[in-house]
């Protein structure tokens, strides 16, 4: 769901509003201080459950389409458009990012011997990378991570995307190959409609609420702040199974619709056969007279002089 620097912020944001809550409060204060403090601890803390409540609510929000329009979503407590382009892969490409976090730590003895432990992790996430061209030559770049879309230049894809309002980011949804029938949802885009934005919050508002009310005697706040933190990573999971499973059937049935209508545009028109013109038609011979043998045609002149037939 997060990126390794993005689970690093958050916990130690977290652990940060845990140490100061639990161990520098209390040690700083002494007498009516600390009573002061304890009850500023309760004050904040009801108001950091309060919207820890709000959060968990909004995961348990289920993430649908609306009915009677399948290219709306609804999820994390929003409605969002559903957007999408639909084109022809081209320069299809996928490259590997690696992310090495090291933690450990080091100490100096007084011989200046160095002693310590150190750990590294590493996690690895695929980009992918690729253009659709539409029928009317307009060019859409997709950059997804996590998503593992399997594409290939040539091939008729469709990429969704939601848009809520008021917000500036457009996280990919799903992917659907019209060439093989393969439909590919991006984890990324799945979670943050979900949670209705970011996911960091909601797991700092759970470490907030669970440390501010232990501080102001209230055990029911490390209770809470694991039932946030339950339905942050097993809840959302369900919730995005569900969706792949049985409440994006509407969705995806529009645009696959949708890609049987570009199919159709994208097709090259039919081309003609070049056919020659055909030849003039042969025009007769006129007719010859019979050859006259020689000698006839002074027979016939002396035949009509003496007023006899030719051939007497």
């Amino acid at each position: 769901m997060m990126g390794v620097l993005g689970r690093l912020r958050v916990w130690v944001v977290g652990g940060a509003i845990w140490v100061a809550v639990i161990v520098v409060v209390p040690i700083n204060l002494n007498g009516d201080a600390r009573r002061s403090g304890v009850v500023w601890c309760r004050q904040v803390g009801a108001l950091t459950a309060l919207f820890l409540i709000v959060a968990i609510v909004r995961v348990l929000w289920p993430m649908r389409t609306t009915k009677g329009n399948p290219l709306t979503l609804v999820g994390g407590g929003r409605t969002y458009a559903v957007n999408s382009f639909t084109g022809t892969v081209n320069s299809a490409s996928k490259a590997l990012l690696s992310t090495t976090t090291v933690e450990g730590r080091i100490s100096t003895g007084v011989m200046n011997d160095v002693t310590g432990t150190i750990s590294s992790r590493t996690q690895t996430s695929v980009h992918d990378q690729f253009f659709l061209t539409n029928s009317s030559g307009l060019q859409h770049g997709v950059q997804v991570r996590d998503a593992h879309v399997p594409v290939g230049d040539g091939q008729l894809v469709t990429a969704a995307w939601a848009i809520a309002r008021g917000s500036k980011t457009r996280p990919y949804v799903l992917f659907v190959n019209h060439s093989t029938g393969v439909t590919t949802f991006a984890p990324r885009g799945m979670y943050k409609v979900i949670f209705g934005g970011r996911i960091g919050w909601h797991v700092v508002w759970a470490m907030a609420t669970g440390a501010l009310l232990t501080v102001g005697g209230y055990t029911a706040g490390i209770v809470l702040m694991f039932v946030g933190l339950f339905a942050f990573a097993f809840v959302s999971r369900l919730q995005a199974r569900a969706f792949r499973a049985v409440t994006s059937r509407p969705l995806v049935a529009a645009l696959t619709q949708q890609g049987a209508v570009a199919a159709v545009a994208l097709r090259p028109a039919p081309t003609m056969p070049v056919t020659s013109p055909p030849p003039p038609p042969v025009q007769p011979l006129p007719p010859t007279a019979p050859p006259q043998l020689a000698g006839r045609p002074a027979r016939a002149a002396r035949a009509s002089v003496l007023g006899r037939h030719p051939l007497v």
